[in-house]
């Protein structure tokens, strides 16, 4: 459930003055102490662990309210994707040795649909770069698909611990 609250407070953005109050940095410590535990159980969750800790690290400068940011947030998505891409292997192992079918189903489309939704937001940055003004009718559908991937990656992790715990 730690790895719960801490994706939580790496998803939530709550600024002030545009300070982020609610520390990346945090979430990633709250979810790599439960991956090495969970390491045992399934390699997968061990090699979750030093992507969440450089993550942590690199959402360091995040916290000081300058501009440009863009190379860290680039990195930060990268290292979250495959931070998430081998929790839900983890998940995916560990539903496998349960025979819970349903979860295992479960974590594969959650662990596609983040690769996917996080390669357009990359590439869509990318592109925003060249063409400013033509991508605004991509963000809009952009962010409707990562908020929804998130959510459903935060409920797999809350199904999994109630599961496979």
């Amino acid at each position: 459930m730690q790895i719960l609250w801490g994706m939580l407070f790496v998803l939530i953005d709550v600024k002030l003055q545009n300070f982020d109050v609610a520390l990346d940095v945090i979430g990633y410590v709250m979810i790599v102490g439960p991956l090495g535990r969970l390491a045992p159980a399934a390699a997968a969750f061990g090699t979750a662990r030093p992507f969440a800790l450089i993550a942590g690290v690199v959402s360091l400068p995040a916290m000081i309210p300058i501009e440009p940011l863009q190379p860290f947030w680039f990195l930060q998505t990268v290292l979250d994707v495959f931070m998430i891409w081998y929790l839900c292997s983890g998940i995916i192992d560990l539903a496998n040795a349960r025979a819970n079918a349903a979860l295992v189903m479960n974590a594969t489309s959650v662990r596609t649909l983040n690769v996917l939704a996080s390669t357009s937001a990359l590439f869509v940055t990318v592109l925003a770069a060249i063409v400013r003004d033509r991508l605004v009718y991509l963000a809009i559908p952009l962010i409707a698909l990562l908020i929804t991937v998130a959510v459903l990656t935060l409920l797999l992790v809350k199904r999994a611990s109630a599961e496979i715990a």
